[in-house]
């Protein structure tokens, strides 16, 4: 039910207010995108996998709040280099709020819930398609480079699901961050809710850095997104593994 009103509303969302991914540099898809109904579909389809993706992320402190300020700062320090001052005031608005809330939620006073991931999601999803459509000067395949986390997830986590026979849309705490969490409870830290978080945050560092420097040159962008794919994958097994022997242990 939540996924038909989900798609019901992004549709309505990207129908009236005109939202369509125009570019991505791949050339297939680029002819297929000049298509209405592609189009409409295909940009629906990529902001249901950020809406769950952020949902799916939303299991530690700082984890989501903190992505979306690495995000908006990205944005703005390439938007500044290049002199274009759209939206750019909104923008640090939206930052400067947002580094408020991690602030907060750093310290467990405060959580983004249901309801804030809907919201952050639309603003994410419009905001790197804006900002990719609008500036000339970047390369189309930053959006990959700014969203495979959240996209990543929602993929990984549905195929993980169908691979162990479980159902797909029911949640469970096999996500990257719980296996963290997980991991640093068995090793007694203290607020290892916030530290997951961060520890998530400032792996991503890298990447929105290398954005920042490299938003036109579309190899270093799409090799930097295929190693935290791998370095995904790999942590997540590692993890995953070591906890299987815990429990087989107990």
């Amino acid at each position: 039910v939540r996924l038909f009103f989900q798609i019901l509303l992004t549709v309505n969302l990207i129908f009236f207010y005109k939202i369509s991914i125009i570019e991505t540099n791949i050339n297939f898809l680029d002819y297929f995108l000049n298509n209405f109904i592609f189009n409409i579909f295909f940009t629906s389809f990529c902001i249901l996998i950020v809406i769950n993706g952020l949902n799916f992320m939303d299991g530690v402190n700082n984890n989501v709040i903190g992505y979306f300020v690495l995000l908006l700062s990205a944005i703005i320090v390439i938007e500044s280099k290049n002199f274009s001052i759209d939206y750019l005031n909104f923008y640090k608005l939206l930052l400067y709020a947002s580094i408020v809330f991690y602030f907060f939620n750093f310290f467990n006073k405060n959580y983004l819930g249901d309801s804030g991931i809907y919201v952050l999601s639309i603003f994410i999803s419009v905001i790197v398609i804006e900002f990719v459509n609008k500036s000339s000067h970047v390369s189309p395949l930053i959006a990959i480079n700014f969203l495979w986390y959240p996209a990543f997830e929602t993929l990984f986590s549905i195929t993980r699901k169908l691979f162990f026979k479980n159902n797909p849309f029911k949640p469970d705490t096999k996500h990257l961050h719980t296996l963290i969490l997980t991991s640093l409870k068995t090793y007694n830290f203290k607020n290892a809710n916030t530290i997951s978080g961060t520890l998530l945050n400032l792996a991503l560092l890298p990447n929105f850095f290398i954005a920042i420097n490299y938003y036109n040159n579309s190899v270093v962008i799409l090799i930097t997104t295929i190693i935290y794919l791998v370095l995904y994958i790999f942590i997540y097994l590692k993890l995953f593994i070591a906890q299987k022997k815990i429990l087989t242990f107990k």
